[in-house]
């Protein structure tokens, strides 16, 4: 056996004078061979502290462990993993504050149906909050869409009490809004339909 020097610094195992040599007497080193009682200082079975080198450890009674195929990787294989535990659900909360918040913005956009499209925007806002806090709770899922509820919500009321008010000249109570999107589709797509 050919013995390479380490260059760490761990001490060098050697072995207590009482300990018989080696097996044929002689020991291979990087610079030949040595007689039983050179030897007896190279052994790795303990360091000099008397603990025990884990490379020379006997080991431990039962089924011995397969040695790595040549790629270096373990043959058997790896155990499936497990669940670390029941997989998220989405927050119904936060569903229905999204799809009250979109229905509220079609309503205000409609220009005559703005107030219900305002009151639809409040319940979207009430299940947004709501989602948020459910979604604070473990292995329940949809924080985002509560908050993308939230900010709908809030832009269906601000947009809705702008159209209330007056303030947006294209958008008022008395605009109606989908008779104007037909005719201006109508006017594109005259000749197709």
């Amino acid at each position: 056996m050919v013995r390479i020097p380490s260059l760490s610094r761990r001490t060098e195992p050697t072995r207590p004078a009482d300990d018989p040599p080696p097996i044929g007497g002689t020991t291979a080193t990087a610079t030949g061979t040595a007689d039983a009682a050179e030897a007896d200082t190279t052994r790795s079975d303990t360091t000099r502290a008397g603990v025990t080198d884990p490379a020379t450890r006997p080991s431990p009674p039962g089924p011995r462990p397969e040695p790595p195929n040549r790629e270096g990787g373990d043959p058997r294989p790896a155990p499936p993993p497990t669940p670390a535990g029941p997989r998220p659900r989405a927050s119904l909360l936060a569903t229905v504050s999204v799809i009250t918040g979109i229905t509220g913005a079609l309503f205000v956009l409609s220009g005559p149906l703005a107030p219900y499209g305002i009151a639809i925007g409040v319940i979207a806002l009430a299940t947004g909050l709501g989602g948020i806090s459910a979604t604070a709770r473990r292995h329940i899922a949809g924080r985002t869409e509560a908050l993308t509820g939230i900010v709908v919500a809030l832009g269906t009321m601000i947009v809705g009490s702008l159209a209330l008010t007056g303030a947006l000249s294209w958008l008022t109570t008395e605009t109606d809004m989908v008779q104007q999107v037909r005719q201006w589709l109508d006017s594109q797509f005259a000749g197709i339909f």
